[in-house]
């Protein structure tokens, strides 16, 4: 059986400046950008692109909310009503002691959570094999990800404009892009 390999057309440069200027020339022309890499934060590109706001800080609040909830309930049910331990005057249900282990469970079942998104959402699962655009991505250059049916003059052109290095990827189907 064949795979089918998906075929990617990629920018590279070294400069943040000219990433943001090539990406908007792309935004200008229409050409479907699908996703931009970079060693750092450009945060330029984010509103040209028209980045969407994530829902993880969401998710988070609520997985913490929650579990700090369940927490809570879970303690007063142990200490109130399914073994109370009357000894010197102590009430049933401290609620003073009762607030540092919500807390922390609040902020550990947040943190695990949004991890686990993170994961999920990107596709990182164990024994994937990542297809890299460009070694050099995770060090010092961007890279501008855009679909095949980009137009390939309009791109090399543009590449020699910037002194960027235009180049194709292959990638099978199934396999994420990193």
């Amino acid at each position: 059986m064949i795979e089918r390999e998906k075929i990617f057309q990629v920018i590279l440069t070294d400069d943040e400046h000219k990433l943001v200027e090539i990406v908007k020339k792309l935004k200008e022309a229409d050409q479907p950008v699908l996703d931009v890499y970079s060693p750092v934060p450009v945060e330029e590109v984010e509103h040209i692109l028209e980045v969407p706001e994530s829902r993880l800080p969401k998710a988070g609040f609520w997985i913490g909310f929650s579990m700090g909830a369940a927490a809570l309930l879970l303690m007063v049910w142990m200490m109130g009503y399914s073994y109370p331990i009357v000894f010197g005057g102590k009430p049933y249900i401290p609620w003073p002691s009762l607030v540092p282990p919500t807390f922390e469970t609040s902020v550990l079942t947040s943190a695990y959570g949004m991890g686990i998104i993170m994961f999920i959402v990107s596709k990182l699962v164990p024994m994937l094999k990542a297809h890299p655009i460009d070694p050099r991505v995770t060090d010092y250059l961007f890279a501008i990800l855009l679909d095949e049916e980009a137009d390939e003059d309009f791109l090399k052109k543009l590449a020699q404009d910037f002194d960027a290095e235009y180049k194709k990827v292959n990638a099978p189907e199934d396999v994420v892009i990193t």
